[in-house]
């Protein structure tokens, strides 16, 4: 049996932020589309060029800037809290968001 999520995809309600790389070689485009298509919350797509798996790696500060963006749309930010490499440490630990 595949592992796959799809049928847990309506349950998520919350606004999503999926950034990929268009170089990554282990996630696709019609994933990323079957995501925002069957999520139950609004979803933000974010490809990125000369990028593959790591975007927060490869394109460290274009990643930054569309999570800024993205967070800014619904809370405000003291400057000092958007400090990168604080701001990296939570992304790379997954505990703000999912980068696929």
């Amino acid at each position: 049996t595949k592992w796959n999520i799809e049928s847990s995809l309506p349950r998520i309600k919350v606004p999503q932020l999926i950034i990929q790389g268009n170089d990554d070689e282990y996630g696709t485009s019609a994933q990323v589309e079957a995501i925002a298509r069957q999520s139950g919350g609004s979803v933000k797509i974010c490809f990125l060029d000369n990028c593959a798996h790591s975007p927060h790696r490869d394109q460290q500060s274009k990643t930054l800037k569309v999570i800024t963006e993205f967070f800014g749309t619904y809370f405000s930010f003291d400057a000092l809290f958007l400090n990168h490499s604080y701001f990296l440490h939570f992304i790379e630990s997954g505990i703000i968001l999912s980068i696929l």
